[in-house]
């Protein structure tokens, strides 16, 4: 699901045309000195696209490498403000690369940029807490999705509620069709679940009927969790048209019910509720953009106040609808493009 901050004017690093000028005016924030981003791939002609990608934009400075070992002692050094990482990197993996940057430079922002997008790969990446997951055959959207990480700061450094304390998590899933989107799922309700975590699906009938049968196989006892209550089911369609008719602001104190209620059979104050939503996406589906971020605006304010994490799901958006793409990731801790 889904203030002001200080505006920066930007000094590009070299001497621009008047036409780059005038695309420059378009972004919405530039850093005064060059915005460092170290790159970590190991093949050569996608490492030169990706370099290609992201000096369409002006005001990036871009560092390369070809292993873990040395994108994490360059990352130590330069203390870049993005982090490309592909995952099968030689010397050490992206994934272990990242726990070292993550630990040694914890204001460096990481994006995978990878070949593998199985479900559980994608999940392990973003609880290490990358801002980011692309699959390398959605690179089309890596500058727009860099742009939307760097132009906006994460919700978790707004202003602090009662669950500050706690990793606040509210992440994305664009997929490029429905077998992403319900491995998405299945990977994100089916750990919670089987961790003893209780859940909130908020999905269409046909994604539930498919992914009763997906979690049954993953271990979980679908019966038994909905019956003691750590498993909740509900319509996506029946409240997304509550939604149309009454408002986001009359239908939030339900969805914040629900979350209390089965907040009530958590263990210990770390557990957190997980809650799937599928409803933004059949607003965008309908044209009703402005109130999806509404709603995910909505549920930011429930991480706030609630021991809960959220993730949603939308389309695969064309590139050409980049002002939308990034208003909605805007929303979001972190953005996977599957």
């Amino acid at each position: 699901m889904w203030h002001l901050r200080a505006w920066r004017i930007s000094v590009p690093a070299r001497i621009i045309s008047l036409a780059d000028a005038f695309r420059a005016s378009t972004y919405r924030t530039f850093a005064v000195s060059p915005i460092t981003v170290l790159i970590a791939e190991d093949f050569a002609p996608f490492r030169e696209f990706v370099c290609r990608e992201l000096q369409r934009r002006p005001g990036f400075q871009l560092v390369t490498v070809s292993d873990g070992w040395t994108a994490v002692q360059k990352a130590e050094e330069l203390r870049p403000a993005l982090v490309l990482l592909d995952i099968a990197l030689p010397e050490l993996d992206g994934l272990a690369a990242a726990r070292h940057i993550r630990s040694r430079c914890p204001d460096s922002r990481i994006v995978f940029l990878t070949q593998d997008s199985s479900a559980d790969v994608v999940h392990e990446a973003l609880a290490l807490g990358a801002r980011g997951y692309i699959d390398k055959t959605r690179a089309r959207h890596l500058l727009p999705t860099v742009e939307a990480i760097l132009d906006n700061p994460s919700i978790d450094s707004e202003s602090p509620g009662e669950h500050a304390d706690a990793h606040r998590h509210h992440h994305v899933q664009f997929s490029r069709d429905d077998s992403a989107l319900i491995d998405g799922i299945e990977r994100f309700i089916g750990t919670a679940l089987i961790a003893g975590r209780p859940a909130i699906l908020l999905a269409t009938r046909p994604h539930w009927q498919v992914l009763i049968d997906r979690l049954g196989r993953r271990g979980v006892n679908v019966d038994r969790a909905i019956e003691h209550g750590t498993l909740t089911y509900l319509d996506a369609e029946e409240i997304v048209s509550h939604i149309l008719t009454n408002g986001v602001e009359q239908c939030a104190p339900l969805l914040h019910r629900a979350i209390e209620s089965a907040a009530r059979l958590t263990t210990n104050s770390t557990q957190r509720v997980a809650v799937f939503g599928e409803c933004v996406s059949l607003l965008y589906a309908s044209g009703r953009v402005d109130t999806a971020i509404e709603l995910e605006r909505a549920g930011n304010e429930m991480l706030r106040t609630l021991p809960t994490e959220i993730m949603c799901a939308y389309p695969l958006l064309p590139v050409e609808r980049g002002t939308e793409f990034k208003n909605i990731c805007a929303q979001h801790t972190a953005v996977a493009i599957c």
